[in-house]
């Protein structure tokens, strides 16, 4: 997560990133886990599927879950 860049700044951490350097710098955060809550301490506005929530705290939780995928390639006839 990396508050507010601008595009320059964006790519530069994006090239950070690629070669695993990006952690070093004190506007990123990296965090690892399988499991984040997030709280916000004051009140926000909320949206959710374009319909508008009002303003109140927010509670986000979000998990990391393993799954398979595969690629359907065409084949060449």
């Amino acid at each position: 997560m990396a508050e507010h860049p601008n595009w320059v700044a964006f790519l530069f951490y994006l090239i950070q990133m690629i070669r695993g350097k990006a952690h070093k710098y004190e506007r990123v955060h990296y965090f690892k886990g399988t499991h984040l809550r997030l709280e916000t301490a004051e009140l926000e506005q909320g949206q959710m599927d374009g319909e508008e929530m009002g303003t109140r705290p927010f509670e986000l939780e979000f998990t990391v879950a393993k799954q398979n995928f595969w690629f359907n390639l065409p084949t060449k006839n």
